[in-house]
């Protein structure tokens, strides 16, 4: 083939016998826009994800799980699982149409699963600016409507505590507690 992107090509493209690790190679170096990569399972995904970061640190990637539980199961889904899949779904519908590279890698499982519409989580996302004014019961209100816990000290993601500031978990960027990522807002 002489076409450098694969991606480009008309032609249908199929990366087979390659050593683990080189279809992250191939998928950084030539995905373009958006793109979905549908790995095996979960495990596979992980890898996958962790080797595109090794070979294009600038490329943005959004992990997609699949819940770790049955419908209707009488056990809740997993926070940090939940985490991933709403911090997934949120950089998609927050990215404009004509944005940089993003590929969203997802597991057989996860992509058979149900996710809520576009409208739904444009309306649950807020954008925290550092030094801005926040009002504090808003701030509350907004995290007890999208399924935040209220709680004394933040362990895990899905809660948050308030003592003069907001501690809260989330799947974002944020310092580590209790080997989950925390965001705190001071007042």
């Amino acid at each position: 083939m002489t076409n450098n992107n694969i991606f480009e090509t008309k032609e249908r493209i199929a990366l087979s016998g390659a050593p683990e690790g080189y279809d992250a190679l191939v998928l950084a170096a030539n995905v373009t826009g958006l793109h979905l990569h549908v790995a095996r399972d979960a495990t596979r995904m992980a890898a996958l994800t962790d080797a595109i970061a090794f070979f294009a640190p600038d490329l943005a990637v959004a992990a997609f799980p699949a819940w770790d539980c049955l419908p209707y199961d009488r056990v809740s889904p997993n926070r940090e699982v939940s985490a991933q899949r709403i911090a997934a779904l949120a950089s998609l519908a927050e990215r404009p149409a004509a944005a940089d590279r993003l590929i969203v890698i997802a597991s057989v499982n996860a992509v058979l699963q149900r996710v809520p519409a576009r409208e739904t989580l444009e309306g649950a996302l807020l954008n925290l600016v550092k030094r801005a004014a926040v009002n504090l019961e808003e701030l509350r209100a907004f995290l007890s409507r999208n399924g935040f816990e209220h709680v004394g000290t933040v362990r895990e993601p899905g809660e948050y505590a308030v003592r003069g500031s907001v501690d809260y978990a989330t799947s974002g960027d944020g310092h580590e507690v209790g080997g989950s990522l925390s965001l705190q807002v001071r007042f």
